[in-house]
């Protein structure tokens, strides 16, 4: 209940303001679990519901981290109707695009549709340009974006002030390994051919500057924090 967590939060001593939304992984983990596929038209409603009643308690608007699972699963169609609840509420839509690099004109385009189509204002979530293949294609960006809003597709963004960036290390996993959740990607990696295949497919991935995050070769990540005390040793330490 979202109402309950704002109820929670309203009364800690927090020292800024704070705008909530509901993620669209939660909403999917609690109606579907992890698994892939589509939603059925009941599961649709029951997203639906539960979306409209957590704007209702208080929520600004859904958030949606479409590169990670289980919101990588989901479908243009599901976030356009997903759109028109919180477009009724006049609530905001926040996309983390589905990837930052080798498809980020694709996945621009999802965020225009998205809005687009449900009439939803939109904000995408650190706008980048990650890797080389991108590089120069600024403008390129910005006309995308600029046409969308000229056609009158309620679309914003923000970014950070640095080239860095903070993430899992499963987002070097390919695609296919991961679609399917956590469970059955931790099945692929506990078999030697399987993991054997995977650790090809990065490396020769990284190499032809296709990965997700073509700009972060082996020499360029950093091991930031690991939870298992029997890894902690390899805190700081490069791959």
């Amino acid at each position: 209940h979202f109402g309950e967590y704002i109820q929670y939060l309203n009364e800690l001593p927090l020292g800024i303001n704070l705008m909530i939304m509901v993620g669209y992984g939660t909403l999917r983990s609690a109606v579907m679990g992890l698994k892939s596929g589509p939603p059925t038209q009941n599961e649709m409603r029951t997203l639906e519901d539960l979306l409209e009643k957590s704007l209702e308690e208080g929520a600004a608007g859904m958030s949606t981290g479409l590169e990670y699972v289980p919101d990588s699963l989901c479908l243009t169609e599901e976030l356009i109707r997903l759109g028109r609840v919180i477009e009724r509420h006049n609530k905001i839509y926040a996309s983390h695009i589905r990837g930052e690099s080798h498809i980020l004109f694709p996945a621009i385009e999802e965020a225009i549709r998205s809005g687009e189509e449900s009439g939803c204002q939109v904000e995408i979530s650190h706008l980048k340009l990650g890797g080389k293949s991108n590089w120069g294609k600024t403008d390129k960006l910005f006309n995308l974006l600029e046409r969308a809003i000229s056609r009158g597709v309620r679309l914003s963004w923000d970014q950070y002030p640095y080239i860095a960036w903070g993430t899992g290390l499963v987002d070097y996993i390919p695609r296919w390994v991961i679609q399917d959740g956590h469970q059955k990607m931790i099945e692929y990696l506990s078999d030697n051919s399987t993991r054997k295949k995977i650790r090809q497919e990065i490396n020769k991935a990284i190499k032809m500057g296709i990965h997700a995050y073509n700009t972060a070769p082996w020499e360029n990540v950093q091991i930031a924090m690991v939870k298992s005390p029997e890894y902690k040793p390899i805190e700081g330490k490069k791959i």
